[in-house]
């Protein structure tokens, strides 16, 4: 019979633990957009030398488990003289992962967009770098809002791989918790519930934006 009373009397430390874990999922999905768009560009290029590298980037990453990636960061990069902290390791890791992932739904984004306005952006007078900024990225992203916001769910629920490098986010309060009082299965289902409700806002917030904008269009 489940029992509740000793993981509940623990829930300020899952909080915590939840609470740490959506710093690491905002940090990852913030710095991975800017590297992700920085690859993006490179993947779109026309140029061979530049889009290589970036399309073997996003295929090798994508092709890599997320706790692949975080250990060898962890593990081998100190072998090559690059020691950091499981913080940053666990950052960096989740960064990497989640800018090929957006790399790879923002050029489907790019793809979108009419060629006719790229060209009208030429005629205007618009330098590249211009026409990506004010006419590329801001379609692309309205074009891409759902699949960025199921990343961001994705990196939510990826961030309980951090625990395997000793970070205290939600998964690892979980098993802490669940050892101390011999019930794992409710202080994981603690666990789940929370993670549940993380990723519901964040669905729930994607939504009413993907609503207002459609609004907007109509009006």
């Amino acid at each position: 019979m489940l029992d509740f009373s000793g993981a509940w009397n623990e829930f300020p430390l899952f909080l915590q633990g939840a609470w740490t874990s959506v710093l690491y999922a905002v940090g990852c999905l913030f710095f991975g957009f800017l590297l992700g768009v920085m690859i993006c560009r490179a993947r779109i290029s026309e140029r061979f030398a530049v889009s290589f590298p970036a399309k073997l980037y996003i295929n090798i990453i994508r092709a890599t488990p997320l706790l692949v990636v975080l250990l060898v960061v962890f593990n081998i990069l100190p072998f090559i003289g690059i020691s950091l902290t499981p913080e940053a390791s666990a950052l960096l890791s989740l960064t990497v992962c989640t800018a090929a992932y957006q790399a790879e739904i923002l050029r489907g984004g790019f793809a979108g967009v009419p060629h006719g306005q790229i060209e009208a952006g030429r005629i205007a007078g618009l330098s590249e770098w211009q026409i990506f900024r004010y006419i590329k990225l801001p379609q692309a992203l309205r074009l891409t809002f759902p699949a960025l916001v199921n990343e961001a769910t994705i990196m939510i629920k990826g961030t309980s791989l951090i625990s395997t490098v000793g970070i205290l986010e939600l998964t690892r309060v979980a098993q802490n918790v669940g050892n101390s009082y011999f019930r794992p299965l409710e202080a994981l289902l603690i666990a789940a519930a929370l993670y549940w409700v993380m990723t519901t806002i964040v669905t729930l917030a994607g939504d009413l934006l993907i609503s207002r904008y459609a609004r907007e269009r109509l009006s």
